[in-house]
């Protein structure tokens, strides 16, 4: 089961790297997946909206996942293409089993003594089970130095998976999901979406909020912001004729992957266009609407990463947006900056 009180020892971990290894050693450095256990899914977790501006961009994997799990593309991390692993959800939501991974890193940095070096289809492997005793930091994971499955002669990149331990109680499990790695590139990656007119020249920078290190963006005339009461991020609405736009602007605000898979996934409303865009020390992820008809569920927003301000992360969304208002609100949201104290 994957959720419980109880530590492995080192001798049930020693037992599984046993059982492990002896799995892994017969495995062929250009054969194909073992095959998949009885109901889980083998899932290609890029899809190539997020992480272009990197080095390989068209770099992924596939992983076998077992019922109920699920994986997706996410915010990049500083050095390459990244995205999550997710577990069954135990009852309370806000603790979903969470790993996350980035290709192209160097590895997450897990106490030498509780590692094990492993080779998996021919790849060298450092894997990670036993939980760190002052419990910070990554707890479980895997760091592969190339992706294994890759085409003869290519030196594919790095992947490191890491999460805490929480909800991971199953070690069998999780290293059967762990080392189930398989290189998959993806096509192509999607075009970029045609945009309609750029702000224009009697647009006014204005700050969220003045006298302190916040974000700016471009409003048209009889726009305006509002900040509103906070918990722990700068949070606030933006207004124009007809239209509405919430931000929330910290260090702790929602999770990106969550919004990017919200809205991909989104079931009810019209479908969605997402895309990334990078200007200077902003990274920028967009979505909008594929229709532009108004629909109450369609979501017009971005996603904007201030490496500068400490990894501060902002938020910015509205709904209901017929095709005028979103060549607006986007005009409006692609010309966000980093305001300096």
């Amino acid at each position: 089961m994957l959720r419980g009180t109880t530590r492995p020892t080192l001798i049930a971990l020693s037992a599984i790297l046993t059982l492990l290894l002896a799995a892994c050693s017969g495995s062929s450095p250009t054969g194909v997946h073992e095959p998949l256990p009885e109901g889980w899914t083998r899932v290609q977790v890029r899809e190539g909206y997020v992480g272009r501006d990197f080095a390989n961009p068209l770099a992924g994997f596939e992983i076998d996942l077992p019922p109920g799990w699920r994986a997706g593309e996410g915010w990049p991390g500083q050095d390459g293409p990244g995205g999550w692993i997710a577990a069954v959800a135990p009852p309370a939501p806000e603790n979903v089993p969470m790993l996350r991974f980035t290709i192209g890193r160097e590895p997450s940095h897990f106490p030498e003594s509780e590692n094990s070096v492993i080779k998996v289809a021919g790849a060298l492997a450092t894997i990670h089970l036993a939980p760190t005793e002052d419990g910070l930091g990554p707890n479980v994971g895997i760091y592969y130095e190339h992706i294994p499955g890759g085409p003869e002669g290519m030196d594919t990149p790095s992947l490191d998976i890491a999460g805490d331990n929480r909800g991971f109680d199953d070690q069998v499990l999780l290293t059967r999901v762990l080392t189930s790695i398989w290189y998959a590139e993806i096509d192509a990656l999607p075009p970029l979406p045609a945009l309609g007119p750029p702000a224009g020249d009697d647009w006014v920078r204005t700050p969220a909020r003045e006298g302190l290190a916040t974000f700016t963006l471009l409003l048209p005339p009889g726009w305006g912001m509002e900040s509103r009461q906070g918990i722990d991020s700068l949070v606030g609405v933006i207004e124009g004729p007809g239209t509405t736009l919430h931000y929330d602007f910290g260090a702790y605000g929602s999770a990106p992957y969550d919004h990017l898979s919200r809205v991909r996934e989104h079931r009810d409303g019209p479908g969605h266009e997402t895309w990334e865009e990078s200007a200077g020390d902003v990274r920028l992820l967009i979505a909008r609407p594929a229709s532009r008809e108004s629909h109450p569920d369609s979501i017009t927003g971005i996603f904007a990463h201030f490496a500068p301000a400490g990894g501060s992360s902002l938020h910015i969304s509205g709904s209901g947006f017929n095709g005028d208002q979103q060549d607006i609100v986007l005009a409006i949201l692609r010309s966000v900056a980093l305001e300096a104290e």
